[in-house]
């Protein structure tokens, strides 16, 4: 049996957009205004989405802690 040799294509130094996953150069942030603009959304969005979860967890400990204090005894 005769093996045919393999030919070894070589890939360019590269890295994928975080967002849409296109290939662009290594030195590059995002492929397109675009997907940076996206991700700038994403990002406010998450931002305000962790300060609404602080803030209800401190409500909630609030009440918690007012109807502990003034319970019946």
């Amino acid at each position: 049996m005769s093996s045919k040799p393999v030919k070894k294509v070589r890939i360019p130094v590269h890295k994928h957009c975080p967002i849409c996953g296109a290939s662009m150069p290594i030195d590059a942030e995002f492929c397109s205004d675009e997907c940076k603009d996206k991700y700038l959304q994403k990002a406010k969005r998450d931002r305000k989405m962790r300060l609404f979860f602080l803030l209800f967890y401190v409500v909630m400990m609030a009440v918690l802690f007012l109807f502990l204090m003034w319970r019946p005894a």
